[in-house]
């Protein structure tokens, strides 16, 4: 009988781990999520830039907000940087002209919001017309990204700076299908009556 019991229970040991480790490998992709999230959140700049990195990879749709939120980091840093400085006015194709803050620290963000590709359209897209300009251009210029990765921009002339008008033709051609699902479209369309306002 002990021999029995002791059998019985070794089974229901094995069983039980073995439960444990196919959650576990089930559930990584969730538990490495997670964990990026939780660095992009808490790290330091290179801490942050790898987390993005690696959630880019994961295509993390949890993601998509706070990468946001880190662009948006960076642009205040950026501007109370330059507003110490002089920087650099610019002249657009329009006649119009502006003043030019390079945000280095924003790339690796905007490389993972790439990456992580139609998840993160909704959310690039309602950045339009946002008060901060220099995150909004930010915005538009990794929309462009997807739209010519997707093979949306065609003839259109690229811009060497972004502006939330430069992404008109792009936004008419996701409102209008663009091969995206519905949440891509509606977001194209409510930031069209936005932007052209």
């Amino acid at each position: 009988m002990k021999t029995r019991g002791r059998r019985a229970s070794m089974i229901a040991a094995s069983l039980g781990i073995a439960t444990i480790a196919v959650a576990a490998w089930v559930s990584r992709h969730r538990i490495l999520e997670e964990y990026w999230l939780y660095r992009l959140r808490a790290g330091d700049a290179p801490l942050k830039a790898k987390a993005a990195a690696r959630l880019g990879e994961l295509g993390s749709r949890k993601a998509v907000p706070a990468l946001l939120g880190a662009i948006r980091e960076e642009c205040v840093r950026a501007e109370e940087e330059a507003s110490h400085q002089t920087g650099t006015d610019i002249g657009f194709d329009d006649g119009s002209f502006g003043f030019l803050v390079v945000v280095d620290g924003a790339e690796p963000f905007v490389d993972a919001l790439i990456r992580i590709d139609e998840p993160a359209l909704p959310a690039l897209i309602g950045s339009l017309g946002d008060r901060d300009t220099v995150y909004s251009s930010i915005c538009a210029g990794a929309i462009w990204a997807l739209a010519e990765k997707r093979g949306l921009t065609g003839s259109l002339r690229k811009p060497h700076f972004f502006r939330d008008i430069d992404c008109l033709p792009i936004l008419e051609r996701l409102s209008e299908d663009g091969g995206c699902d519905e949440a891509v479209r509606q977001a194209a369309v409510a930031a069209l009556k936005r932007v052209q306002e």
